[in-house]
């Protein structure tokens, strides 16, 4: 009887330290007893560090009650000892770092002596996995019915061009009736300008990448920009931590950096703009910087500034960021737009070094 005693421990033992779920057991007043090593992985801390805090300490404040009233229904159903289906919980690592974890609830044993289980489970790639390919999926038909409209438009749009150029050669320049075709002709032009930038984001972006030296890259492009744009009173900087390299199309990126420039010009200063792009490397990606001292982004701003037709600007048309990140998504990279502490903001285009994901 004592051999099958120990050895069921030895069997609990095992299962508890190699399942690949972390587990938090803790008693009836919610103090952790154990913690084994995958849920130690997951929150980022050393090994004890948890055992005797409380299991409500690890999540969320404004997400703590949830799992109260989850605990709660077990403490008031004694003779339950089934897991709970679960909920979604924020937590944070001791780094900082956000989590999205799902979480069930357990009891081993009852009354008194009753252990508790949480199980949690990182789900923070999945949701992003999850949010990645909808809105890939949105994005795709937003672009074929753009394109679809652009070419039904093109063809009238050409036909009222024409006949406002044959009326304005046949009136005085100096008429009331000259100056209306006028500023037809102008209304038309945006109207073509807007269908040129729609078919723009629909073209299915595919990149043709080789490998590249991206501070040569950066250097390249910024000197190309400067003498493209009238740059009076900007300044434009290049730091680059050695030479990091990736797989990347040299001119989908080169579009997309002088993109990012203009937007973060646009947000300065109309004297003293001061650019700085800042180039960093880990052993799996390279990260572009582009930091400005202008005014900063709003949050609501920035919750939708990649969104197709999103535009603060009076004659802006909102598909230049948008198109931005259907270049960088096609490298199987990221860009995010932040705000700097000392004021400013800095975008962030993080781009795999090896891992090209071309469709």
């Amino acid at each position: 009887m004592k051999n099958c005693l120990r050895t069921s421990k030895a069997c609990l033992e095992a299962v508890f330290n190699l399942t690949s779920d972390g587990i938090l057991a803790f008693d009836r007043r919610g103090v952790i007893c154990k913690v084994n090593p995958v849920a130690v992985r997951i929150l980022g801390v050393e090994a004890g560090e948890l055992e005797g805090s409380g299991i409500l300490e690890i999540f969320s404040p404004g997400q703590r009650l949830e799992l109260s009233e989850e605990f709660a229904r077990f403490c008031r159903d004694p003779e339950s000892s089934i897991f709970s289906s679960g909920v979604e919980l924020q937590a944070r690592r001791r780094d900082g770092e956000s989590l999205l974890l799902h979480c069930r609830l357990g009891r081993a044993g009852n009354g008194d002596e009753a252990c508790y289980l949480c199980v949690i489970r990182d789900i923070s790639g999945l949701r992003e996995i999850h949010e990645k390919l909808t809105r890939a999926r949105h994005l795709a038909s937003l672009g074929e019915m753009g394109a679809s409209i652009a070419h039904e438009i093109r063809n009238p749009l050409a036909g009222i061009n024409g006949a406002v150029q044959v009326l304005a050669g046949m009136a005085d320049p100096k008429s009331p009736e000259y100056r209306v075709l006028m500023e037809v002709q102008q209304l038309a032009e945006r109207i073509e300008s807007t269908v040129a930038h729609m078919l723009e984001y629909a073209r299915d972006w595919q990149p043709e990448p080789r490998l590249c030296e991206i501070d040569e890259l950066v250097k390249k492009v910024v000197d190309g920009y400067r003498r493209r744009r009238s740059l009076a009173g900007v300044e434009i900087r290049v730091e680059s931590e050695g030479h990091p390299r990736a797989r990347v199309d040299p001119e989908l990126i080169g579009q997309v950096l002088e993109n990012l420039m203009d937007n973060a010009i646009c947000a300065c200063p109309e004297s003293g703009a001061e650019l700085v792009w800042r180039l960093r490397e880990n052993p799996r990606e390279v990260f572009l910087l582009l930091e400005d001292n202008g005014t900063g982004v709003d949050d609501e701003i920035r919750a939708n500034i990649f969104k197709p037709f999103f535009t603060t600007r009076e004659r802006g048309y909102g598909l230049g960021l948008a198109i931005c990140q259907k270049i960088i998504e096609r490298h199987n990279g990221r860009i995010v737009l932040e705000n700097r502490r000392e004021g400013g903001a800095r975008a962030i285009i993080s781009l795999p070094k090896s891992k090209f994901l071309k469709a």
